[in-house]
C-alpha cells in the first residue's frame, strides 16, 4: 500500500511539472495567462498536438513558439487566442517525442482603447479651427497621430 502511495505521488509530482516545463522558457507579459492541455503526438499522422487555453478573462493572446524535435527548434508557430477560448493545435513533426513549445506570450492590443483615447482630445482641438481648410488639416493630422501612436 505504501508503495501504490509513493508512486501516485511521485507520477503526480511529474505531472504537475509539466506545464511547469512548458512555461520554463516563455518569455512576454502573458506567460501566467495561457495552460496547455491533451498534449498527444500522433503516429499516423506524424503530427504533435496540444490545446492551449488563454485564461485571462478580458484580453486575447499572441503565442510563439516552436516544434521541438530532438531538441532543437524544427519549426516556428504563432497562434493567437481570444479571451477565455481554447485553440487545438497541430504541427507535423517527424519524431514521436516532438512537442509544441511556447518561447513568447503576450496579450493582444485590445481593441479602441488607446486610439479613442488620443483621438478625443486632437478633434476636440482640431474643432477650434475656424476655417473648414484648417480643420480638414487638423483632423488629417489627427489621424495620421493616432494611426502611429504605440498600442
Amino acid at each position: 500500500m505504501t508503495r501504490k502511495l509513493a508512486l501516485m505521488f511521485a507520477t503526480s509530482v511529474a505531472f504537475g511539472t509539466v506545464t511547469q516545463a512548458a512555461h520554463a522558457s516563455c518569455g512576454g507579459s502573458a506567460c501566467n495567462s495561457f495552460s496547455v492541455e491533451g498534449r498527444s503526438y500522433s503516429i499516423s499522422e506524424k503530427r504533435v498536438k496540444a490545446v492551449f487555453v488563454n485564461k485571462a478573462k478580458s484580453r486575447g493572446l499572441r503565442l510563439k513558439g516552436c516544434v521541438i524535435e530532438a531538441g532543437k527548434c524544427s519549426r516556428t508557430f504563432v497562434l493567437e487566442i481570444e479571451s477565455g477560448l481554447k485553440s487545438q493545435m497541430s504541427e507535423p513533426a517527424t519524431t514521436r517525442g516532438a512537442i509544441l513549445d511556447v518561447k513568447t506570450a503576450d496579450f493582444l492590443p485590445q481593441q479602441g482603447s488607446v486610439p479613442a483615447a488620443t483621438a478625443q482630445p486632437c478633434q476636440r482641438h482640431c474643432i477650434v479651427n475656424v476655417t473648414p481648410s484648417k480643420r480638414v488639416h487638423c483632423l488629417k493630422d489627427c489621424s495620421q497621430t493616432i494611426a502611429s501612436s504605440p498600442l
